[in-house]
């Protein structure tokens, strides 16, 4: 259902089929063909030889990459961190684990609908700053609450993990498009690994927000 890379058709030798993917796309974003474009005449393919830390050697690049890992390895905390602390949330444990897997979805079906009306790096940047956001806003009727106003943090929570969720969501789609074709696979694969990083470091945070609140509440008594 989806078209082939015209550089991987170019390299496997079938120029006309390659040259058939760029007319459509440049008649879909109404972008106008020379003739050589067309046929694809006389073409060199660039980037063969390409590794991994040449995405590194090019300013503009590095700068991006930088930006793109640490988006993943910030939706991959709150991510996690919201999923696997459903039990310090106010309330019973199977709602919550349920209510944070239905706003997952939502936010899934609210992407599907956006991604390509509002754009990747708005829908992208809307979503981190709305769980952000969210999540900061925890702390308040954590602290200065009481037991009244814990749905508060409950409802907060939720619009963290919708926030989360979609930004985990549209970063795939987002960081694929930046990098370069031969670099593509590499630079998704350290998009991957700061995933994972973050993923590590979600519970141990929990745990620390936790002794700190703890240790707080003892002041207190």
């Amino acid at each position: 259902f989806l078209p082939e890379s015209a550089r991987w058709l170019l390299q496997k030798g079938k120029t006309k089929e390659a040259a058939k993917i760029i007319q459509m796309a440049a008649h879909k974003n109404g972008v106008p063909l020379s003739e050589n474009a067309r046929t694809l005449k006389d073409i060199e393919m660039e980037g063969k030889g390409e590794t991994i830390w040449h995405m590194f050697t090019y300013r503009v690049l590095l700068v991006r990459s930088l930006i793109v890992f640490f988006n993943w390895l910030v939706a991959s905390m709150v991510y996690y961190g919201l999923s696997l602390n459903a039990e310090d949330l106010s309330g019973n444990i199977y709602l919550n684990f349920f209510l944070l897997a239905v706003v997952e979805m939502a936010s899934y079906f609210f992407c599907l609908g956006l991604l390509d009306i509002s754009g990747r790096k708005f829908l992208q940047c809307f979503s981190m700053l709305l769980g952000g956001v969210a999540c900061i806003g925890t702390i308040f009727p954590v602290i200065y609450g009481g037991e009244n106003e814990e749905w508060i943090t409950l409802l907060l929570s939720l619009v963290g993990k919708f926030g989360a969720s979609a930004a985990f969501a549209v970063i795939y789609i987002y960081s694929a498009e930046l990098f370069p074709t031969v670099m593509r696979n590499s630079g998704m694969g350290l998009c991957s690994l700061s995933a994972r990083i973050g993923g590590i470091l979600a519970p141990y945070i929990a745990d620390l927000v936790r002794y700190n609140f703890d240790v707080q509440l003892m002041k207190r008594r």
